[in-house]
């Protein structure tokens, strides 16, 4: 247990990665925020609904948690084999809006930490056809966005890539304006209970 309790912040704390994440926190002694449209399953002290997919329900999050966390674990994220801008709203949108809205909540040397993918190999070559995306900070925008796309895109993958280069972009303005540092990570295939969408979305 930490001689010292942190206040942290876990997105998307239901299942798989983001509830071993709480878990792992919880049971250090931390204090843990689960937000999650199941959030009761999560090991948490806290526990708040919210559908990433609504910016409205993202934004009432922000406006009652308060200040003084210490970190942002956005780990939310839904397969290809869900609705395409769903998969945009949820692996990128939803990750935009916390990391901006949880600067002002976050102490002075706190951290924002995004959960991206291996699928996201490439993305620094993606960087000018994903600019659209890239400036879409709401719903519309997204839908907008992803109703010009070739129906066989790779959304899953793109929706990471547009995470990791936003998480880039924000991190050099929230160290130099907060503090803060924003980093990313991009596992490879893990046994949740979505991998098998995985499986069948990506082969």
């Amino acid at each position: 247990m930490n001689s010292e309790q942190r206040r942290i912040v876990v997105v998307g704390a239901g299942s798989g990665i983001g509830a071993a994440t709480a878990a792992h926190y919880h049971e250090q002694g931390d204090h843990v925020l689960a937000v999650d449209l199941r959030p009761d399953a999560a090991q948490a002290s806290q526990h708040i609904r919210c559908d990433l997919r609504d910016a409205a329900q993202i934004r009432a999050v922000l406006d009652t948690i308060g200040d003084g966390w210490d970190m942002l674990a956005y780990v939310a994220g839904v397969p290809g084999t869900a609705p395409a801008a769903d998969v945009l709203k949820v692996n990128y949108l939803g990750m935009r809006l916390f990391a901006e809205g949880m600067l002002p909540h976050l102490a002075h040397g706190g951290s924002i930490v995004t959960v991206a993918s291996v699928a996201a190999l490439g993305w620094q070559d993606r960087v000018d056809a994903l600019t659209g995306l890239l400036y879409a900070t709401d719903g519309d925008t997204v839908e907008r966005w992803q109703a010009e796309q070739d129906p066989n895109y790779p959304v899953y993958s793109t929706s990471k890539q547009a995470a990791i280069i936003y998480a880039k972009r924000l991190s050099a303005s929230a160290w130099q304006k907060h503090g803060i540092r924003v980093n990313t990570v991009s596992p490879g295939p893990t046994e949740t209970p979505i991998l098998g969408d995985f499986e069948a979305s990506m082969g």
